[in-house]
């Protein structure tokens, strides 16, 4: 009894059911700080990668027509790192298709391994080569989120 003349109080069990329903809140807050975490992380690492790929671009674009084919398609200009991204953990590849005498389709695409853990894109051993058990929806061609192409026209 207090001084009002009421018995009033909380009971153990309330202050056991509040703080389960405390700590659930709390899970749940924790996991979507952490899935937030995760996707900032993946939109940095798309942003280097995507910088990366339009730079490369760019320098192909700088090599006259005739030497482009030669040189990215399985040349030396071939495969590059992005260097905002583990250099082990990232591989961008160039490829050129040739089969216009007068046009060259040039794709640049990048894929990398996301947070130490999972790869972006379909080259899962970041070697620069698309072997057949990788090529997930069987195009041929080395796919990612990060794919930019641009056709180059025969002066």
């Amino acid at each position: 009894m207090n001084m009002f003349g009421s018995k009033k109080g909380v009971s153990l069990v309330e202050v056991l059911i509040s703080a389960v329903i405390l700590v659930i809140v709390a899970v749940v807050f924790l996991q979507s700080y952490i899935s937030c975490i995760k996707l900032a992380s993946m939109s940095k690492e798309t942003l280097f990668a995507l910088n990366s790929a339009a730079a490369k671009l760019e320098e192909v674009r700088s090599y006259t027509f005739s030497s482009i084919y030669s040189y990215y398609n399985n040349g030396a200009g071939h495969t590059f790192k992005v260097a905002e991204l583990n250099p082990g953990d990232s591989m961008g590849i160039v490829s050129v298709d040739n089969s216009n005498p007068n046009l060259l389709k040039v794709a640049v695409t990048v894929c990398w391994r996301h947070m130490g853990a999972g790869i972006v894109g379909e080259d899962t051993n970041l070697d620069g080569i698309l072997q057949s058990s990788e090529d997930a929806n069987n195009n041929g061609e080395m796919d990612s989120p990060v794919k930019l192409a641009t056709y180059i026209v025969r002066p």
